[in-house]
């Protein structure tokens, strides 16, 4: 308990404003250190690297070390080709501690995947900070609605929350979320979590009058348009999203009030869409904030997002690995300095949370394929 506290006084201070640079430069020096630790000490990793010429001369430029020298992994060419227990530190599941879920399997089959109890335990630290910052208040009821059972993100999510929060894990069940907000009335600030198709289909059931209760809705698995979130926000008060991969972890970026603000602004701003946006995709991108400390995230040559885990508790490093999604950061510093030529920067210093934290921009994937239930 004492360790969990004084991880948690640390995370706060290393939060403080002025720290935005010393951040990037700490995950990223973070990053080259688990890549070393790796190299050393995961099977899989060391003959991933050797295949392609071992590990390479990592250059220094003044303070910044240069990881696009390491080659890419991904889910080919490092996930399938080693078994699970070769791609952990010392070529060991350990026996105790250690939790398997899977992915989707919308690449054709469901991978598994192994998390230690240190890397749970910092996850559920982050989710716990993002749910207190974003949603969480005294008398909330959290309705877990993602699915449940072998899935990352379900039982996850219930993991996490249930020591900071009442929690029901009814997954996508309309019948359950409604029989559960009849039951428990109007007194509790309701939290749902789940897919957006499903809490779409939720807002439309006729079985609950909305305007009698305080529900906010938090949503993962894919993207959402302004127009749904409008729609959403008829019914709920608030509206949030967060970005993960069960290739990585569940909760890497989260949405709140200032990234919501700025994706709106983009839709109806020519210049400053412009200016931050890649618009010859056709796409507008979901916008979150994310943590440099706990990923170091890089744009490949193909704009495609390359993330490093950081932090160095995961049993299963992930040395730029490429999940296929498109994006790109815009750090903190540099975003400031953009909306305010635009003559906005007083609109977003008001808003919560002040965190002067990077702005990821998530396209989707480069295939164009389209999700529905986390599903592709």
């Amino acid at each position: 308990q004492s360790v969990r506290v004084c991880s948690e006084h640390l995370h706060k201070l290393l939060f403080i404003p002025g720290l935005a640079g010393f951040r990037r430069r700490a995950g990223l020096w973070r990053a080259w250190r688990n890549s070393v630790v790796a190299y050393r000490r995961v099977p899989a990793y060391r003959q991933f690297l050797d295949a392609r010429g071992g590990y390479p001369d990592v250059p220094v430029h003044g303070l910044t070390p240069d990881l696009s020298v390491i080659p890419e992994m991904d889910k080919e060419s490092y996930i399938k080709p080693w078994p699970a227990a070769e791609r952990c530190l010392d070529g060991t599941i350990p026996p105790r501690g250690v939790m398997v879920d899977e992915s989707s399997g919308s690449t054709g089959r469901p991978t598994s995947w192994v998390r230690g109890w240190k890397e749970r335990e910092i996850s559920k630290q982050t989710l716990q900070m993002a749910y207190h910052s974003v949603l969480g208040g005294d008398n909330a009821f959290v309705i877990n609605a993602f699915a449940l059972g072998a899935w990352a993100t379900g039982l996850n999510v219930s993991m996490c929350l249930s020591e900071v929060t009442v929690m029901k894990s009814t997954g996508p069940d309309i019948d359950k979320i409604v029989h559960t907000i009849e039951e428990f009335g109007t007194g509790p600030s309701y939290i749902v979590m789940g897919y957006p198709p499903f809490l779409k289909t939720l807002a439309d059931d006729p079985r609950v009058d909305w305007s009698r209760h305080d529900v906010s809705v938090a949503y993962g698995g894919e993207g959402m348009s302004e127009s749904m979130r409008d729609y959403l926000l008829r019914s709920f008060r608030n509206v949030f999203g967060s970005y993960g991969a069960s290739d990585l972890e569940i909760n890497i970026a989260a949405e709140n009030e200032r990234t919501v603000l700025l994706r709106k602004e983009i839709l109806a701003n020519e210049a400053l869409r412009e200016r931050l946006v890649w618009t010859d995709l056709g796409v507008t991108p979901m916008v979150f904030q994310y943590n440099p400390l706990a990923y170091h995230i890089e744009t490949n040559a193909e704009r495609e997002l390359v993330i490093t885990l950081a932090r160095p508790t995961n049993i299963s490093p992930r040395i730029r690995y490429n999940i296929h999604d498109v994006g790109h950061v815009v750090e903190y510093a540099d975003m400031m300095r953009i909306l305010a030529e635009h003559g906005l920067r007083e609109r977003f210093d008001g808003l919560e949370p002040r965190v002067q934290l990077p702005f990821l921009f998530h396209y989707g994937r480069p295939d164009l394929s389209i999700d529905s239930f986390a599903a592709k």
